[in-house]
């Protein structure tokens, strides 16, 4: 990847999933900086207006559809550090990298879930990883995210399994927009 380019720079990979590991996936995120990192290392953004901002919107999705525990997961993580929008493919897309399938219908349903003990607005796309990012961005949000987080996969995404990542496409296709973006997975035993 190139450095002044990149999506997520993969030496944070590991320290996400040690923090989720961890079970204070917030407090320890924080602790590494991995969220200010990733800022950091994407040069469109001015760092010190943005961290400046009052509440960040973060944009979450995944692969494995907008039921799974491991976006739950990370939208309670995400909420302490800005306001979470959650548009996540209807079922789950797991191996569909960055495609952007005709056959998708698009429909965008508006859900509310219970995570924890908090009610949360959803979008469940019908389409992949990467269409959700495109409706979030191009017809839910009324502005371009400050960040963009994909997952928590369950699986890891490491060496050429990256390439057919749906987790890793949807972080991918949030740095088309020019928004930092990761992408999270965990290997559970």
């Amino acid at each position: 990847m190139n450095g002044s380019h990149s999506v997520w720079d993969q030496s944070y990979l590991p320290a996400a999933m040690a923090a989720y590991a961890c079970g204070n996936f917030h407090e320890n995120l924080c602790r590494i900086g991995l969220l200010e990192k990733t800022l950091r290392h994407t040069p469109q953004i001015d760092y010190h207006q943005h961290m400046s901002k009052p509440r960040k919107q973060i944009l979450l999705t995944n692969d494995d559809g907008i039921r799974s525990p491991g976006l739950w997961a990370a939208a309670q993580a995400l909420a302490p550090l800005g306001f979470v929008t959650i548009a996540a493919p209807r079922e789950q897309y797991s191996g569909s990298g960055r495609s952007l399938p005709v056959t998708s219908d698009g429909r965008i349903t508006r859900q509310t879930l219970q995570i924890g003990s908090q009610q949360w607005p959803a979008y469940a796309i019908g389409g992949t990883p990467a269409q959700s990012v495109l409706h979030a961005c191009l017809e839910i949000l009324p502005q371009k995210p400050d960040l963009v987080v994909s997952g928590i996969n369950y699986g890891e995404n490491v060496g050429s399994g990256v390439t057919v990542s749906g987790t890793v496409g949807a972080a991918l296709e949030g740095a088309a927009f020019g928004i930092p973006a990761i992408a999270v997975s965990l290997e559970l035993p």
